[in-house]
């Protein structure tokens, strides 16, 4: 009887560490699966980006490339909204005013969404530029000036010849209003000396189609369009202080002797008041996504040269691009549309 119940009790004493240690096993696993969240609980769940522009552009070529590698380094996945409208507005403003927790970022570039607000009608509601906080700069590209392959126009030189005897014929695309091609447009009627047509687009997939189909004369986009459609395009010079180097044989406009530089990002930014702990865990997953060579080789693919910035380098960016666009305000208020 004795011997019987020392084995039971051995069994039972067995039984308890054998629990123990499988529970203290999960604690373990539970705690390491976290990876590289910082004991902060984030995240959880499924991550939303907000595009604000139709899907196809460049934006939202950007952002789904991120998406991909978002729970290798984000530690969650990631699903792209696009709430295109209001060259942006639209999308910008439902990130702005999303709950600042993480679950809710937005794709957003520079300097648009600098000049937006600054554009409003006195009494108009909307974001400002301090509400949507960068959390990195992925990609800074310049702008360029393109025309279809058939086109008419061989050189920069043929376009400038055409639009200074045709003042306002000239067509070009512009994705949106007071955004970055915008800006450009600008740039180029008063640098070159002419005056185009502006024909305005919810997105740049829309744009390029008709570029293609013959509607409009030139495509006013950034850069990546070299690489995405270089079967299908004619680059005829970039906005850049040194050519592009993944479209190396296009000239800038600087090397025509015109003094026109225009660039534009690709930034992930959150809404204000988001945690600081769940900022620098974003900011360090970026950082890593950025140094991945798989996610560099498939943004150089569509034309999107990885520019790494961290939150602190995004920031001053920002802060320092706003302090240079008082003419772009000026211009765009006197009515030059």
């Amino acid at each position: 009887m004795k011997k019987i119940k020392f084995r039971a009790l051995a069994l039972l004493l067995t039984a308890a560490m054998a629990l123990t240690a499988i529970v203290t096993g999960c604690k373990g696993n539970a705690k390491q699966s976290e990876g590289t969240k910082p004991g902060i609980g984030y995240p959880r769940g499924t991550i939303t980006i907000i595009v604000p522009f139709a899907p196809g552009g460049g934006v939202d070529s950007f952002a789904r490339v991120v998406a991909k590698y978002s729970e290798k380094y984000v530690g969650a996945p990631m699903a792209v909204v696009n709430k295109d409208g209001a060259s942006g507005e639209i999308g910008w403003n439902e990130a702005a005013k999303s709950k600042p927790d993480g679950y809710t970022l937005a794709a957003t570039v520079s300097p648009t969404t600098l000049v937006q607000p600054r554009l409003r009608k006195e009494g108009m509601s909307g974001y400002q530029p301090d509400d949507l906080e960068p959390i990195a700069v992925m990609s800074r590209l310049p702008s360029a000036i393109f025309v279809r392959k058939d086109s008419q126009f061989k050189t920069l030189e043929d376009l400038i010849a055409y639009a200074k005897q045709n003042p306002g014929k000239l067509t070009v695309t512009n994705n949106g209003n007071f955004g970055v091609d915008h800006i450009f447009t600008l740039q180029l009627e008063k640098e070159l000396g002419i005056k185009v047509k502006r024909i305005v687009y919810k997105g740049g997939s829309e744009a390029l189609k008709d570029v293609l189909g013959g509607k409009v004369d030139v495509m006013i986009a950034n850069a990546m369009w070299a690489v995405q459609q270089a079967d299908n395009l004619r680059p005829l010079a970039v906005a850049a202080d040194e050519r592009f180097k993944l479209a190396p044989d296009v000239p800038t406009l600087k090397e025509k002797g015109y003094n026109v530089v225009n660039y534009i990002t690709r930034e992930i930014s959150v809404p204000k008041g988001t945690p600081q702990e769940v900022k620098e865990h974003l900011d360090k997953a970026f950082g890593a996504m950025a140094a991945d060579p798989a996610f560099v080789e498939e943004m150089n693919k569509l034309g999107l040269p990885v520019t790494y910035m961290t939150m602190n380098e995004a920031t001053k960016f920002r802060s320092d691009l706003e302090k240079d666009i008082g003419w772009i305000i000026e211009s765009f208020k006197k009515g030059d549309k």
